[in-house]
């Protein structure tokens, strides 16, 4: 049994793998902000503690007394993008606690593949040269090198994992898709369609978490399905999905207030195609391959939820 610290655990992917790994049988530990996050970790068999990620005192010295550091949780500043000081004061909390404590083993940072930007038309894998992307990560992927520089020759092994696009619950694009377009009974999409987007099922990223945490190991993990698709193929395949048959429609970008045009181009607009050769070695592989697997599952827990 591994004692394991999370960030994010209440939030979409962060539950998922605090349940994956108590059913692993593995001892939980959260960070909650407030009282309704104690009680979401509480009912799911774990133990919580109030505090904060840029609070480093209210977390650091329970941290240290566990074997494995899992950070999924984000903050978003006032303007709704994600908050570079507070994942950097929280990562480097956790890597000053790994670096000082006698149990901790591993430090699982979670990154995402989209930072990697545009990478052309074949699909990239975690040996990729990162020269040769649009990069547009910055910051992000700046903490990427820094938790793999830090954990080197320093008594514990640190893991980055980029997540493709997630889907399943409630979280994530679909209930947008599902919920929003289903008075017109199909799939919208911003664009031509013709982009591809690297996916995910929520639940399968979480057993790649847990299969991680309990091998140990250290380096970046592509945590994706491998199958790459075309946006509008993946619309038509949720469209199918919730009984729609199939309809779809694109709503060019221009169409979208000036205010959103552009993160709508940057968050949805990429042409992302990757994959992974690592995650066979924990002995991990996907419930559902692609996206076209995926759709019936990701429809039926929006609609149960």
């Amino acid at each position: 049994m591994l004692r394991i610290f999370m960030t994010g655990a209440t939030g979409h992917v962060g539950r998922a793998v605090a349940e994956a790994l108590r059913d692993a049988g593995h001892s939980l530990t959260a960070l909650v902000r407030t009282p309704q996050g104690a009680n979401e970790i509480t009912a799911l068999g774990g133990t919580p503690i109030l505090g904060t990620l840029g609070d480093p005192g209210t977390f650091a010295a329970t941290a240290a007394g566990h074997d494995a550091l899992i950070h999924t949780a984000f903050e978003y500043d006032a303007s709704g993008a994600e908050s570079r000081s507070t994942d950097q004061i929280a990562t480097r909390a956790l890597l000053d606690v790994a670096s000082r404590s006698s149990t901790v083993a591993q430090v699982i940072y979670t990154s995402s593949a989209y930072l990697l930007g545009d990478l052309g038309e074949a699909p990239v894998d975690e040996d990729i040269d990162m020269a040769m992307t649009s990069a547009a990560g910055g910051w992000r992927l700046d903490l990427e090198k820094e938790v793999l520089a830090r954990s080197a020759g320093a008594g514990f092994s640190g893991a980055v994992v980029r997540p493709g696009l997630v889907y399943g619950g409630r979280g994530g694009t679909m209930p947008q898709w599902f919920g929003d377009a289903g008075r017109d009974r199909l799939v919208q999409y911003y664009g031509a369609g013709t982009n591809r987007w690297t996916l995910i099922y929520r639940r399968d990223l979480a057993a790649l978490y847990w299969r991680l945490a309990e091998s140990g190991m250290g380096g970046t993990f592509h945590g994706v399905d491998g199958t790459p698709m075309p946006v509008r193929a993946v619309a038509e395949a949720a469209s199918r999905a919730a009984g729609w048959e199939g309809r779809t429609r694109s709503i060019p970008f221009e169409e979208l207030p000036i205010a959103e045009r552009e993160h709508a181009r940057r968050a949805l607009g990429r042409d992302v195609a990757v994959t992974s050769s690592r995650t066979s070695t924990l002995g991990w592989k996907p419930t559902y391959p692609s996206f076209q697997e995926g759709a019936a599952q990701a429809y039926r827990e929006w609609s149960e939820a």
